[in-house]
């Protein structure tokens, strides 16, 4: 084949499965030659590759021994040709197709709101704020945001800069969904207050070392054979991890519902049936442990003193939880996962280990923690919540940029070449940022709708009405996602954002009590059921001459807005809708006016 139609066919491909020859094979030595061409190939253009070697006492060249993988005989294979198999279809449909398209509009594109789908391209207009620069230098354990403040590409930035320096150690733990409900339901149910402590704290410290362990064997499966005192050292870990019963295979999410479905079994058995239960510390470790922990936290710590530091990632713990709102053992398991970190932390730092956990956590759920925990003080967060326009101004300069723009171009010269300058009298980014609700994610949706109505109508660029129909159709998305955000953390006010459909845009406190009452909202409740309506911007305070403030603008600080609505709002407290909710809920008087 000539050189030509392979760098086509290499174009071409999303994934590249490259074998190396043995030196006995006949002619070894072109084809590895070919073979490493090809594999130079595909990585300067950031193709997925799986380098393929068999086993034996024989070298391949320096450039590739790191991301070679060895097969013993010809049935492992299948299992390195599955595991790649999974990282192509992530790259396969992420990948942009957007070049085949005609004209300005269909060319661009502003990427996905959900985070998962852009991993390949986020870095190239990943915006590292002050709040990021703290996360990467260890400065912080909790990183809270909204959903849709970029708490997953905040998790996979940190996550690829820290992989960069190959001498760190980078647990990143991302279960797929929410992984501990028969815990919950089986045992932790059975249990006394104390104990669920005591057992779910002792359970993330055991999966965390395991996850450590897992990731020290994945990361030097070939390193270590280059370094006696490391192969001794890893020799010793795989040993006694394989002795907890633990795999290689499968993900995290398996292996913790493995953990869990061995747990709730071996509770049942030992407990089922006699009532709340109080553990001592013996029968937490008869019950959890299915090796030596000590022996494992000793291997795992001796073979960290050879590596630079550790971090671990820990985000979606709160993915996936039950329909029927925010509840204690939810608590207790965030509480838990947090302690076991810090315990984690204790014992590397006396063995002189650097070591950085940091989890990922929505606002709203660490907003919970803090009310039910004692001990709220020694946990160092950052927010990610946005407040300033000017950020979401560059993030779509960013990606305009991504698209062909000029490094050095002004927001305003590169957002009128492809939308109008004004809309209803007012610019008309500030009008989709403000109706984004200072949430990246929607952001994003609002642009996504906007070029899409564009598109659709044959325009070179958005115009007025593009925007107009862009926000209906974020307007009525935004609803239904905001009441599921509500029904999660209270079942009660699941249906009272549809009760305003068709009001007027003002509500009086006592109309939006009524309000609750006809959702089905006990009246001791109004008052939570008011703070979350503000602290999801929902509504806003009205003042004096006209005056309104969300919860933007009070630092998403509900405090600080019932304050306000102490001074501004009088003796009976007037909200107004914000504009983003208002198409949606087909508010009186919904013109172009209410609308924007």
């Amino acid at each position: 084949m000539a050189p030509d139609e392979t760098i086509d066919d290499v174009a071409a491909a999303t994934g590249i499965v490259v074998p190396l020859l043995a030196p006995y094979v006949k002619e070894a030595e072109v084809h590895n030659l070919r073979a490493a061409f090809v594999a130079g190939l595909a990585y300067g253009m950031k193709k997925e590759v799986l380098l393929l070697r068999s086993a034996g006492d024989w070298s391949v060249p320096l450039d590739l021994r790191d991301r070679i993988r060895a097969y013993k005989h010809p049935g492992d294979i299948d299992d390195l040709i599955s595991r790649f198999r999974e990282e192509v279809e992530n790259a396969f449909y992420s990948a942009d197709d957007s070049e085949q398209a005609q004209g300005l509009l269909e060319k661009l594109s502003f990427g996905s709101p959900t985070a998962e789908n852009e991993f390949q391209t986020l870095g190239s207009y990943f915006m590292k704020t002050a709040e990021f620069g703290r996360a990467i230098r260890g400065e912080v354990n909790l990183l809270v945001g909204r959903k849709g403040s970029g708490k997953t590409a905040a998790f996979s930035q940190i996550r690829n800069e820290l992989r960069r320096d190959t001498r760190k150690v980078v647990v990143d733990l991302k279960p797929e969904g929410y992984q501990l409900i028969k815990l919950k339901d089986v045992v932790l149910r059975y249990l006394e207050a104390g104990s669920k402590d005591h057992l779910v704290t002792a359970l993330w410290d055991y999966v965390l070392l395991l996850e450590l362990a897992h990731k020290l064997l994945d990361k030097d499966r070939e390193v270590n054979r280059r370094d006696p005192k490391l192969m001794r050292l890893y020799d010793e870990l795989s040993a006694i991890y394989f002795s907890h019963g633990s795999t290689t295979e499968g993900d995290f999410s398996e292996r913790l519902v493995q953990l869990s479905t061995y747990l709730v079994t071996t509770f049942d058995a030992k407990f089922g049936g006699q009532g709340t239960t109080r553990l001592s510390h013996d029968q937490v470790t008869q019950i959890l442990y299915r090796g030596d922990l000590h022996r494992l936290r000793t291997a795992i710590t001796a073979y960290l003193e050879e590596k630079e530091d550790v971090w671990i990632l820990f985000d979606n713990i709160d993915k996936g939880w039950a329909t029927d709102g925010v509840s204690t053992d939810d608590v207790v398991i965030v509480h838990a996962l947090i302690e076991a970190l810090w315990k984690i932390q204790r014992d590397l730092q006396r063995a002189h280990i650097d070591f950085h956990s940091i989890v990922f956590l929505r606002n709203d759920v660490y907003q919970y923690l803090v009310q039910s925990i004692p001990d709220r003080g020694k946990d160092l967060r950052v927010s990610l919540d946005w407040s300033d326009p000017g950020q979401l101004r560059e993030l779509i300069r960013r990606r305009l940029i991504y698209n062909g723009w000029s490094l050095s171009v002004e927001f305003l010269r590169a957002w009128n070449d492809i939308a109008v300058e004004t809309c209803h009298g007012r610019e008309s980014s500030e009008v989709l940022i403000e109706h984004s609700l200072m949430r990246p994610r929607y952001l994003l949706a609002i642009l996504n709708h906007c070029r899409g109505a564009a598109v659709n109508n044959g325009h070179s660029r958005i115009e007025q009405g593009d925007i107009e129909a862009g926000l209906r159709a974020y307007s009525n998305d935004l609803l239904v996602d905001t009441d599921n955000e509500l029904r999660d953390l209270m079942p009660e006010a699941k249906d009272v954002l549809y009760q305003l459909v068709g009001e007027e845009p003002d509500i009086l406190e006592p109309d939006l009590h009524e309000h609750f009452a006809r959702a089905g909202v006990p009246a001791g409740q109004n008052e939570r059921v008011t703070e979350l309506l503000l602290w999801y911007g929902v509504i806003g305070i009205v003042g004096k001459g006209d005056w309104v403030g969300y919860i933007f603008d009070a630092a998403y600080d509900v405090k600080k807005m019932k304050i306000l609505r102490e001074k501004e709002g009088g003796q009976i407290p007037l909200y107004r809708v914000h504009p983003a909710f208002r198409s949606g809920l087909d508010v009186k008087g919904g013109g172009n006016g209410q609308l924007l």
